[in-house]
């Protein structure tokens, strides 16, 4: 594949690797690959990236980050009993359009809890994440004048794990968790 006229090098890397990882995965793509599939150099690959893994965090940021962002609008705005509901609904549709890129990122989540030199990279991505879901879960307590159970940051881990696991889970098992059931769980955890 050849790089289009004035599709700059890193946006053209970044669509290269998105569509190398979905077809060969983290492990098995290789930056050669993903390289020729942009119609680049490996040497075009290293002076945007410092390796594959900051490549695949780029794609994550490209292709995971946006639908996230509907998520955190729709808690932010939900009105007070209706988090779960608002929530849970983008929830469902993220599992559903995202499911790819979810099992991508749960392999690279594997790889970096074995590999000391990517558990940094995952650790940062993932504390961004964590202080995103904490100004959100703030925010709409001072809106709403609400008291949080636990202090934002650490409740924005528990948030993390429970989304988490019910992703894992309706990956695994579509018809296995209702389709209410992460709302449920948000309003009890959230009130």
């Amino acid at each position: 594949m050849v790089v289009a006229r004035g599709v700059p090098t890193r946006e053209a890397l970044v669509a290269a690797a998105a569509r190398v990882f979905l077809r060969r995965g983290f492990q098995r793509a290789s930056l050669r690959e993903i390289a020729a599939e942009a119609g680049l150099t490996t040497g075009a690959v290293y002076s945007n990236f410092a390796g594959k893994a900051d490549l695949f965090l780029a794609v994550l940021e490209e292709n995971i980050d946006p639908r996230l962002e509907v998520m955190y609008e729709a808690a932010r705005t939900a009105p007070q009993r209706r988090l779960g509901a608002a929530v849970g609904e983008e929830f469902a549709a993220y599992v559903r359009q995202q499911r790819r890129w979810l099992t991508l990122l749960i392999e690279f989540w594997a790889q970096a809890a074995r590999d000391p030199k990517l558990r940094p990279k995952f650790a940062e991505r993932h504390a961004k994440l964590r202080s995103a879901i904490a100004d959100v879960l703030a925010e709409r307590a001072a809106r709403l004048g609400l008291s949080l159970a636990l202090p934002a940051d650490q409740l924005a881990t528990v948030v993390i794990a429970l989304t988490n696991g019910m992703a894992v889970e309706q990956l695994a098992d579509p018809h296995g968790v209702g389709k209410d059931l992460y709302g449920r769980a948000l309003d009890l955890l959230l009130g």
